[in-house]
């Protein structure tokens, strides 16, 4: 291409009337199934919400009008007593770091409603609004929000929790069995919290997706949103609504997606460009270990895993696990490197991605939990066996920071000399 004009001729101009025919065209949506699915998720949500509720009522007596939507007060309920992240706890002028906001006691009180009709002591008909009080379990904080304070949102809590019914406790369960000797207590507080997460994962479901869906439904039972190309890494975006913004098939646990269907007598198709970035990367910088790791076929994350670990490779020649299987000859004999290995599957899945997106070892010490030299250690092993990438990166890198630019295979320039 000579330049952009040419380009948005041959390419962008075509593909953006196919983008306004989508748009027009629609995507038809199954009312009557959302509203079911609506009411299926209100009950849910009621449910799970009754049982955390009745829980913190037989742990906290004071606690009938506790909020599991309030942040602080889930915050003081699993973390009390705690100092901010900051504060060395090794201070013990507790009533000053208290009165400064550093120290948080086991107790609190939090002014609500009172919607139990408490009467006051003196008084003959009850207050508009009474302090309850809220005693805290000391759960060790998993995260910290940047005031410094544990983080009590759904991904922490959930970390707290893990995964109880499934035998899979967390670090309530650890701190109750491991410091105070109370195995019991922490799987009693896991299954209770767990019931908040599902609570929050619920409630989720149904503002982000099922009741927003159905509003967006037009006269003709289609949903018309807006597609965008003009985005900063150049891929697609979807607006009113973001139809692109699903939630994925491990946490659709009311298979919304079923409510996106074909018209009578046509079907839908689900294709998966399978590793597209990475297919393009290694044309782009004809990188032979990952070019062979796709004429191969088969599971190209778990090819990267067993470059990085030689303990799955060991594995693989033993012949305890095996790299891939086809199902059509039935069950795999001994289990799959992403069955026994799905950690390291996953790590190496993560490298794949990211560094070529520009991924340092700073990024990846926070992704691993381990020491920026620990995650040095893991880039440098996935660059060894693939050189040519590395190559590719440092030109790039060296063309758009003394020629303020940079453009894509077909010829996109994109002006980076602000960046410089």
């Amino acid at each position: 291409m000579k330049h952009n004009y040419n380009l948005y001729l041959k390419y962008w101009r075509p593909f953006g009337e196919v983008l306004t025919n989508m748009e027009r065209y629609g995507f038809k949506i199954d009312l009557p199934y959302l509203k079911d699915l609506q009411i299926q998720a209100e009950n849910d949500k009621k449910k799970y919400e009754q049982k955390f509720l009745n829980w913190i009522r037989e742990n906290q007596s004071d606690a009938k009008e506790f909020n599991p939507g309030s942040s602080m007060q889930m915050q003081h309920l699993l973390f009390a007593p705690y100092f901010k992240n900051n504060v060395d706890p090794g201070s013990t002028n507790f009533e000053e770091l208290e009165a400064e906001g550093k120290y948080i006691p086991r107790v609190r009180s939090f002014r609500v409603q009172n919607l139990s009709g408490e009467i006051k002591e003196g008084r003959e008909k009850p207050l508009k609004y009474r302090d309850m009080y809220v005693s805290g379990f000391g759960i060790p904080p998993v995260r910290y929000t940047p005031s410094g304070l544990p983080s009590a949102d759904s991904a922490s809590i959930k970390k707290i929790v893990g995964d109880p019914h499934n035998g899979k406790f967390g670090a309530a369960y650890d701190y109750f069995k491991n410091k105070l000797g109370e195995e019991e207590k922490g799987k009693e507080i896991s299954f209770a919290l767990d019931n908040w997460v599902k609570l929050k994962a619920t409630e989720t479901l149904l503002t982000t997706f099922i009741i927003p869906l159905q509003r967006s439904i037009g006269n003709d039972g289609r949903i018309h949103c807006s597609l965008n190309i003009n985005t900063e890494t150049g891929r697609l975006s979807a607006r009113k609504p973001n139809l692109q913004n699903q939630p994925s098939y491990d946490k659709d646990i009311y298979k919304i997606r079923k409510a996106f269907i074909a018209d009578k007598g046509n079907k839908l198709i689900v294709a998966d460009y399978g590793q597209l970035e990475l297919r393009i990367l290694a044309h782009m910088t004809k990188c032979t270990n990952m070019i062979e790791a796709f004429r191969l076929g088969g599971d190209f994350h778990s090819r990267t895993a067993i470059s990085m670990y030689p303990e799955i490779n060991d594995k693989i020649e033993s012949g305890e696990v095996l790299l891939e299987w086809d199902y059509s000859k039935g069950k795999p004999p001994v289990p799959l490197v992403k069955d026994v290995f799905s950690t390291e599957r996953k790590k190496a899945k993560i490298m794949n991605f990211s560094i070529a997106y520009g991924k340092t070892s700073h990024g990846f010490a926070q992704d691993f939990n381990c020491t920026r030299e620990e995650a040095q250690d893991i880039v440098d092993i996935w660059y060894k066996e693939r050189p040519e990438v590395k190559k590719w990166q440092e030109e790039a890198q060296y063309i758009a920071s003394t020629q303020g630019w940079t453009k894509t295979l077909l010829g996109r320039f994109r002006n980076l000399s602000r960046f410089f």
